[in-house]
């Protein structure tokens, strides 16, 4: 007797299985770019979370806000002018007033939630404590080329066509092919002369 009782649970155990299977399967190859953009996600704020010590972990997600930056206003204004300049005149003025309109209610939509989150959550304000130490900052060969890397990416293009990198003292600097050579500290960046 207890054969059959344990046959038939296993039975209707692997039926079971086989059920859930097929479901999964199914499921799988409906929402498998959902599934896995999900596990991303979560993924992704795990690992932020755990390593946000981690300075290094850090910079492929900087490097990727200062290229988005650097792209947001070129990309806006040249599609904004493509789009206007292939309608016609009569058209042209009233969806360029509706365009207009719009760019400018989803931006200030998008400053009020911003200004809204950052002072609800304080974004930073554990990092800024930490940040009023005193004593001189040591940078490592890594910071040195981190930074260089970064600033290959300026976050504001147009502010980085008309802005200039001089050293404070050149004469007292060392010379390297015949230019001075200063720490990125000391760089001061000014506007170029008109």
């Amino acid at each position: 007797m207890w054969e059959w009782v344990r046959r038939a649970v296993l039975h209707s155990l692997s039926t079971a299985l086989l059920r859930l299977w097929k479901w999964l399967r199914a499921f799988w190859y409906k929402n498998g770019l959902l599934t896995l953009s999900m596990l991303s996600v979560v993924t992704g704020c795990l690992l932020g979370f755990l390593l946000r010590e981690k300075q290094y972990f850090s910079f492929p997600g900087e490097l990727l806000m200062r290229m988005l930056k650097m792209l947001i206003l070129p990309l806006i204004t040249s599609s904004l002018m493509s789009g206007l300049a292939t309608m016609d005149s009569k058209a042209c003025g009233k969806m360029g007033v509706i365009t207009i309109t719009y760019y400018l209610w989803t931006t200030f939509m998008a400053v009020t939630v911003g200004i809204i989150l950052v002072v609800s959550i304080h974004p930073g304000a554990a990092a800024q404590k930490d940040n009023y130490s005193v004593g001189k900052v040591v940078l490592s060969s890594a910071d040195a080329l981190l930074d260089l890397i970064r600033n290959m990416f300026p976050s504001n293009l147009v502010e980085a066509s008309f802005q200039q990198v001089s050293c404070p003292d050149p004469s007292g600097a060392q010379l390297h092919m015949g230019l001075p050579l200063c720490p990125p500290t000391a760089w001061t960046g000014a506007p170029s002369p008109p």
